[in-house]
């Protein structure tokens, strides 16, 4: 499994509090996150109180490095944290933005409309004038087609980063050089 590249905002948040805490003297940190600033502080916190296994494990698709320059072991907790209007985290808000009624083809060049999971048909409870109620049945169609896509992208990160660590990927650089007519294969890699 890879680990987290650079968790600059975690880590700034980090070299932040020991600067008040170290520079400025201040007895207490108390941390502040407005909307997505509220997944980072509450990360940052969770991990500064309890180590990096909060974010390493076989159900991460992603760890976070417990040694090296990357290392999130050894955060100082801050006081306190306050949470304004925090949102879930980017995963949750990606999940909640698919729209399964939107059906891409496996190039991803067409998409098509599957009507009966289309949130804005009159016929599945959608009301342009005012306030929308959709059926049991629809929701819970609609939600499973999310899930279903999300592992879908999920499954497909996955393999890219498995072929990225394995330097299969299109992202595995090769000198310029070695690069080929584009119109001919299609992809060029570059240092």
């Amino acid at each position: 499994m890879s680990n987290i590249a650079s968790p600059p905002a975690k880590l700034g948040v980090y070299l932040t509090s020991n600067y008040l805490r170290n520079t400025q003297h201040l007895s207490r940190i108390i941390l502040y996150g407005n909307s997505g600033g509220g997944v980072t502080m509450s990360f940052y916190q969770a991990v500064a109180e309890n180590g990096p296994s909060v974010c390493q494990g076989s159900r991460k698709l992603v760890e976070c490095s417990s040694s090296g320059p990357n290392s999130l072991a050894g955060l100082t907790p801050a006081d306190g944290i306050i949470l304004s209007d925090g949102h879930p985290g980017n995963p949750i808000l990606r999940l909640r933005s698919i729209n399964p009624s939107l059906i891409r083809s496996a190039d991803l060049d067409r998409v098509h409309l599957n009507q009966k999971l289309d949130p804005f048909d009159p016929k599945n409870g959608y009301n342009p004038t005012g306030s929308s109620t959709y059926s049991e049945k629809f929701k819970e169609l609609y939600f499973e087609r999310q899930a279903e896509q999300m592992n879908h992208l999920i499954d497909l990160a996955l393999d890219r980063l498995q072929q990225i660590n394995a330097g299969k990927d299109l992202y595995t650089m090769t000198p310029r050089s070695t690069c080929q007519d584009l119109t001919t294969h299609g992809s060029c890699r570059l240092t």
